[in-house]
């Protein structure tokens, strides 16, 4: 998405990473979250193609110290939490 690097319009693969880390510093691993919902994007980040990606920025994070916990959180675990929390608030 062109907000992490509005000077240029687009980004790359390691703003992505850099975002998710910063996310991470400021909220905690429990809050972030890389999203597969790719539809209606206008051009996909520098050196990202698309799912098949995911474990390319998967590497990117752990090259920053993110890893083990709080990565498995990050590429899917607080996804699944909050679907958890949804299904149980509607009784499902």
């Amino acid at each position: 998405p062109a907000f992490l690097d509005p000077a240029r319009g687009r980004c790359n693969r390691e703003a992505i990473a850099e975002h998710l880390v910063r996310i991470v510093e400021v909220v905690g691993a429990d809050h972030a979250a890389l999203g597969s919902d790719l539809d209606g994007f206008e051009g996909l980040p520098d050196g990202f193609r698309g799912a098949q990606d995911f474990g390319l920025v998967a590497a990117d994070l752990e090259r920053r110290g993110i890893a083990g916990h709080d990565l498995a959180k990050i590429l899917g675990g607080n996804w699944l939490r909050m679907l958890e929390v949804a299904a149980t608030l509607r009784g499902l």
